[in-house]
């Protein structure tokens, strides 16, 4: 029972001090030298937040612009692995023309061989 009367003395002072605190707080910031405090912080609360935004703005933009060039680079590596794919196609297909005609002569020299030899 004691321990419970001494934790109520012990909230009743925290409050009663916390109003005191409070109040006197509220003096202070009403005083000139006070009014002078509160427009200092909000003022520097101020240019802190247009550094922020223009920083953010800052790398916003950075990062688009990176995103852009790596578009565009993306875009002509497709490019040039579309044309490099095509010289490929085109060569495996004169190469394939080339052998199917060497296979076509060999075909044609097999028969007159085999002609020949009846």
């Amino acid at each position: 029972m004691k321990n419970r009367k001494k934790n109520n003395t012990s909230g009743t002072l925290l409050f009663v001090g916390g109003i005191v605190a409070g109040a006197a707080a509220a003096y202070y910031l009403n005083t000139p030298k006070g009014k002078q405090l509160r427009q200092d912080a909000y003022d520097k609360s101020t240019k802190l937040k247009a550094d922020i935004t223009t920083r953010a703005e800052d790398i916003s933009k950075r990062a688009q612009l990176q995103a852009e060039n790596i578009i565009q680079s993306a875009g002509e590596k497709l490019t040039t692995l579309k044309e490099n794919t095509y010289a490929k196609a085109a060569e495996v297909s004169e190469l394939t023309e080339k052998k199917l005609g060497d296979f076509e002569k060999g075909i044609q020299k097999a028969k007159v061989k085999l002609s020949n030899s009846n």
